[in-house]
């Protein structure tokens, strides 16, 4: 088995991306099983059952109910696995963009959602390609970092206010202060 991305559960289970993009479980006790994907990386819906989900996973997460959300830069969208066991867009229209900021994350448009974390509050934080987003819990996407109209490689990294910057995230981490870190390319 091959493992991509990984998040342990409080009860010391390992969920994580396999090889051919589907969410497997490894239980405390050494037995693994899958939980989402057919291993096809193109969208077929929602509300379909997770083991009927096609999906290219890059990142999972879990919120603190234990439903896992997944990055799917290949449909532009956030996933999640809600607790009937079916696969639904939590952010993302599917097409390539960042128009919908401020607004419901499900009407927003995203431009690769690479990484995912979960801050103390509850808010997901998205790295999405040259910008990073926080989803809250009341479904609003806001921009939280990043210029998605400047493009890296065209321009060089700045310093100077987190939203005018340019950047290219693919990783977030949140240390115990709740400051979060990301790099840029």
């Amino acid at each position: 088995i091959s493992v991509f991305r990984l998040t342990v559960t409080p009860s010391s289970d390992i969920v994580f991306i396999g090889d051919r993009g589907q969410i497997q479980k490894r239980s405390a006790q050494g037995v693994v099983s899958q939980i989402a994907g057919t291993g096809l990386p193109t969208y077929n819906g929602e509300g379909v059952p997770a083991l009927s989900a096609n999906m290219a996973p890059t990142a999972i997460a879990l919120d603190a109910a234990g439903q896992i959300y997944f990055a799917d830069p290949q449909q532009r969208r956030i996933r999640m696995i809600r607790s009937d066991g079916s696969v639904y867009t939590v952010a993302g229209t599917g097409d390539t963009g960042f128009a919908g900021e401020g607004g419901p994350a499900a009407q927003a448009q995203l431009l690769g959602p690479f990484d995912l974390a979960f801050d103390a509050a509850g808010n997901l934080l998205v790295a999405d390609s040259r910008r990073i987003v926080r989803i809250d819990s009341g479904g609003i996407l806001t921009r939280i970092a990043g210029d998605p109209t400047r493009s890296p490689g065209l321009e060089a990294p700045s310093e100077g206010p987190a939203l005018s910057a340019v950047i290219s995230p693919t990783v977030l981490a949140l240390d115990g202060a709740g400051n979060l870190y990301t790099n840029v390319l």
